[in-house]
């Protein structure tokens, strides 16, 4: 499964990723695309057979409400709640990676930001083999200061 959380700001980009996911990967049953309620509309546009887009209000714990940041003059949000002091958007994209974990049923899930884009056919199954998910581990790949 695919997962690339994202914001309006990121539209274009997201869509070119998407794109390139169509056209050159394969081996995933749905990529998600998670969204504040804000941006939802927009990105419906890329909806598939194979892509959803997800409200974060449908992942997010009901006491965190998003409103328009005065700070910002208003062109940017802050999600506020009596139990945590107030979130910025990085914060909570990634509360929305964390939270997706809980909702779905794949065995793992290969977050892939906005920024990215597939130039080749990639086959997401090839990071499994024999049941079990790869990790790429190179040691001693990490200079180590002074022996530690």
């Amino acid at each position: 499964m695919l997962v690339t959380p994202s914001y309006a700001g990121d539209f274009e980009r997201c869509r070119l990723l998407c794109e390139s996911i169509d056209r050159f990967v394969t081996g995933f049953e749905k990529h998600y695309l998670l969204v504040a309620g804000f941006d939802v509309g927009l990105f419906r546009q890329l909806e598939s057979p194979r892509r959803v887009v997800i409200d974060e209000r449908d992942l997010l714990p009901p006491w965190l409400h998003s409103l328009r940041d005065p700070t910002s003059l208003f062109r940017r949000h802050v999600w506020l709640s009596m139990r945590t002091p107030p979130l910025r958007g990085w914060h909570v994209q990634q509360l929305r990676r964390i939270a997706i974990a809980g909702k779905v049923t794949q065995s793992a899930i290969l977050y892939c930001d906005s920024d990215v884009i597939f130039l080749r056919p990639f086959d997401l199954s090839s990071l499994w083999r024999d049941g079990m998910l790869r990790f790429y581990r190179q040691d001693g790949a990490l200079p180590l200061e002074d022996g530690a």
